[in-house]
């Protein structure tokens, strides 16, 4: 069997990458959410444009493969008229947020798909915890990591 190549960068539906099979087309879902009809339309163009061969990934992405020089552009094309494609790489590149699939739009939450790193530093994601929890989960921070070295700063209220 042959060594993985490492490339040194994820594919996204406008920056595909060569694999076995043909291009890897990466669809990152706004919030990692497809209405019904978009998934049906995903799925007629992985068989139309691709080898029919969809993965899901953990954060949410869908992967479209087989596609070729020839099928890309058409398979764009119809990604886009889905709302499914960002206006450059970059912005592409930046997308990878997942909700929460209990998060409707009328429940009073926000869900910021794109921020500059100001303002990822200045708002909360977990949003206000009750002191009485916050404690608790402090305390089993310090007992299970009590040097601090897994994900610091990366939960709640910075745990």
């Amino acid at each position: 069997m042959a060594e993985p190549v490492i490339q040194g960068w994820c594919p996204g539906a406008l920056r595909p990458m060569l694999s076995g099979d043909g291009w890897v087309i990466r669809v990152r879902p706004p919030g990692g959410r497809l209405a019904p009809q978009q998934a049906r339309e995903i799925a007629r163009l992985a068989r139309a444009h691709g080898n029919g061969v969809i993965d899901l990934s953990s954060r949410a992405n869908i992967h479209l493969r087989g596609v070729t020089e020839h099928s890309y552009a058409p398979l764009i094309e119809g990604l886009d008229a889905l709302g499914l494609i960002d206006e450059n790489p970059e912005a592409e590149e930046r997308r990878n947020i997942v909700v929460s699939p209990f998060w409707s739009a009328d429940d009073g939450s926000v869900v910021i798909e794109r921020g500059s790193a100001a303002l990822r530093s200045a708002v909360d994601p977990w949003g206000p915890v009750a002191p009485g929890p916050l404690e608790l989960m402090r305390a089993l921070k310090r007992e299970f990591d009590p040097r601090g070295t897994l994900n610091p700063g990366r939960f709640v209220a910075g745990i």
